[in-house]
């Protein structure tokens, strides 16, 4: 019955910040993942340093009706099969069989209930409005061929970004982050350490 909320969210990680007596930190995160992040970034400017924003879209309102769909799927046949029914969109073709294998099994471990809450809260977020506030240096990352977002809309929302940068990588997959793992990882630590 836990109540899923972005702001909530947001407060937690400035929670985790305070409790680690850690006033900045870089920051870096995968699909919505990443959208958190633009939106720590532009409400809490002074806490990120940098921020990497990999596969991730600044808003999800569109995603409402796949939302509706997906947490119907989920009850009628639970997790691990919404996911395998799923994969190939998310992750596309790149993936060995037991890459793609052990990330099913990974995901089919989140409780129905938690998806369910979480696909909810999905399609209320949009921090499009926010992405000039952002003062931090900031990377975005996205595949050339995202079902999710293309190229050119990405580039269209990076460009408001002050100081950020875009990197296209080849692929299909909007989950760049974890089937191009090794190229987003040393992109990540390269733009990190400059």
């Amino acid at each position: 019955n836990y109540q899923w909320a972005f702001n909530t969210i947001i407060a937690d990680i400035l929670a985790v910040f305070d409790h680690l007596k850690m006033s900045q930190a870089n920051i870096v995160g995968a699909k919505i993942g990443g959208t958190i992040g633009l939106a720590l970034a532009a409400q809490y400017p002074e806490r990120v340093k940098r921020l990497v924003a990999i596969g991730s879209p600044v808003s999800l309102v569109p995603l409402k009706k796949n939302t509706v769909v997906w947490r119907q799927r989920i009850a009628e046949v639970g997790v691990e099969a919404w996911v395998r029914g799923t994969q190939q969109n998310r992750m596309g073709t790149a993936m060995a069989p037991l890459q793609l294998e052990w990330w099913t099994q990974l995901m089919s471990k989140t409780a129905a209930s938690t998806l369910q809450g979480f696909l909810q809260m999905v399609p209320t977020v949009d921090v499009s409005d926010m992405l000039e506030k952002i003062q931090s240096r900031s990377l975005i990352v996205v595949s050339s061929g995202s079902s999710l977002n293309s190229v050119e809309e990405v580039r269209s929302w990076q460009q408001r970004i002050p100081d950020s940068r875009l990197l296209v990588i080849d692929g299909e997959s909007y989950h760049i982050g974890a089937t191009h793992s090794d190229v987003v990882a040393k992109a990540v630590q390269e733009f990190l350490l400059t």
